[in-house]
Parts: structure tokens; C-alpha cells; sequence
């Protein structure tokens, strides 16, 4: 389990070099769902984060701070698992 999809995918390679076979032996998944993770082979499994929302928000949310306007709530955005191939089968 990686922090992110970089990670993962220097991951994948080196368990490559050791002559792991992912899902096989080992399962990698990673963290973004950025778009190198669907072209990696195997595919990455990945946690989706919605970015653009996430930029967006925090956008506004500092606008509202320099403002003064801002109430600092919290909030929470939906993520989703994305079963690629790299996870192994149970």
C-alpha cells in the first residue's frame, strides 16, 4: 500500500526486478488515481481522489479567509476505490 501513485508505481517496478509477479506474489495499490495508474502494467488499484473538486474548494474556502468571511467548516469530499489489476483475487 502506497501513499501515493508514484510511489506505487517505482514499487511495481522494483518488485519487477526482483522477479515478483504483481498480483501474483505481491498486490500494489495506490493512492490519486492519477492517469498514469490505469496505463501502468498491471493497472494500479487506487484510491480516486476528486481533485478538480478538492482545488476548487480550497480555492474558494481561501478567498473566503482573506476575505474574513470564512466560518472554517470542515469538508468532506466522496472518494472511491478503483479495483485495477494489480490486486489480487481472493
Amino acid at each position: 500500500m502506497c501513499g501515493n501513485d508514484v510511489l506505487a508505481a517505482g514499487a511495481m517496478s522494483r518488485a519487477k526486478e526482483l522477479g515478483f509477479d504483481i498480483p501474483k506474489d505481491v498486490s500494489v495499490t495506490g493512492f490519486d488515481d492519477i492517469e498514469l495508474a490505469k496505463h501502468l502494467h498491471p493497472s494500479l488499484t487506487t484510491v480516486h481522489v476528486p481533485h478538480r473538486e478538492m482545488g476548487g474548494t480550497a480555492a474558494r474556502e481561501l478567498i473566503k479567509l482573506i476575505d474574513g468571511s470564512s466560518n472554517s467548516v470542515r469538508r468532506q469530499l466522496n472518494v472511491s476505490i478503483v479495483i485495477r489489476n494489480s490486486l489480487a483475487q481472493r
